[in-house]
C-alpha cells in the first residue's frame, strides 16, 4: 500500500471514530478512537449468541430430508443463498412471509432455546419490521426496513440493528404451479461478516426455518 493510500484509510477510520491520531514532530501515532469498535463488537457478540442455538440444532440434525430438500450455497465472499421448493402455491407462501401473525408461527426453529416475544411487520416500500427475541432472559431486537416489495415475487429488507455491518436480505418466490421455489439471499458488508455468520451456525437455522415454512403452509 502506498503512503497516500494508507493516509486515506486512516482518515476514513478517524472520521468514523475508530482511530485517533497524534503527530509529534515527524512521528504520527494511531490508537483506538472514541468508539473503540464497541458497536461492532456488541453486534458480533449478539450475532454469535443468536447463532449458537442454531449451530446446536444443525449438529443434532433434523433428518436427512431437510438437508436434501434445502440447499445452502455461497455465491461469493459477500453472499450466501438458501433455496427450497415449498409444497404450496405462491400466494400462501407470500402471506406466511408478510403477515406477522403467520410469520411468527414458523420462523423460530423448533428445539432452539429462543422465543419470539413480539413481531411487527409493515410490508411496503419504506415500511419497517421489528422482531424481539428472548434468549436466556435477554431481549434481542432485530429490525430494519423494506426497500423492495413486489407482490408474491420479491422482498428486500435491511438489517439495521447491525448498523453499517448489517446484511441486505432478499427473498424471491417463483411460482411453479402449485409449489413455490423460495430463494433467500443474504449479502453481507464484508467477507469477514459472512464468515462470522457461517461460523455461528445461522445457516443451519435457516435450513430448519425453511423446513418449518414448508410444513406450515402445507397444513
Amino acid at each position: 500500500m502506498t503512503l497516500t493510500g494508507m493516509k486515506k484509510h486512516v482518515r476514513i477510520l478517524e472520521e468514523a471514530g475508530l482511530v485517533a491520531t497524534e503527530k509529534v514532530g515527524r512521528v504520527r501515532t494511531c490508537r483506538l478512537g472514541r468508539r473503540q469498535l464497541e458497536q461492532e463488537m456488541a453486534w458480533l457478540a449478539k450475532y454469535q449468541a443468536m447463532g449458537r442455538p442454531f449451530q446446536r440444532l444443525g449438529q443434532t440434525g433434523r433428518g436427512d430430508d431437510m438437508t436434501n430438500s434445502t440447499t445452502v450455497a455461497r455465491l461469493s465472499d459477500h453472499e450466501v443463498v438458501v433455496t427450497r421448493v415449498v409444497n404450496a402455491p405462491v400466494r400462501k407462501v407470500w402471506r406466511a412471509w408478510t403477515q406477522a401473525e403467520l410469520f411468527r408461527q414458523w420462523w423460530v426453529p423448533k428445539g432452539a432455546p429462543i422465543t419470539l416475544k413480539s413481531c411487527e411487520m409493515d410490508v411496503r416500500v419504506g415500511g419497517g419490521y421489528k422482531l424481539v427475541f428472548d434468549y436466556q432472559g435477554n431481549e434481542m431486537p432485530f429490525f430494519g426496513r423494506y426497500t423492495e416489495v413486489v407482490l408474491e415475487s420479491r422482498l428486500v429488507w435491511t438489517n439495521d440493528e447491525a448498523g453499517d455491518a448489517g446484511q441486505i436480505s432478499t427473498v424471491t418466490f417463483e411460482d411453479l404451479g402449485g409449489s413455490t421455489r423460495v430463494v433467500l439471499s443474504e449479502r453481507f458488508a464484508s467477507k469477514q461478516a459472512l464468515e462470522d455468520a457461517m461460523a455461528s451456525g445461522s445457516m443451519e437455522g435457516a435450513k430448519a426455518q425453511f423446513e418449518q415454512l414448508d410444513e406450515f403452509v402445507a397444513a
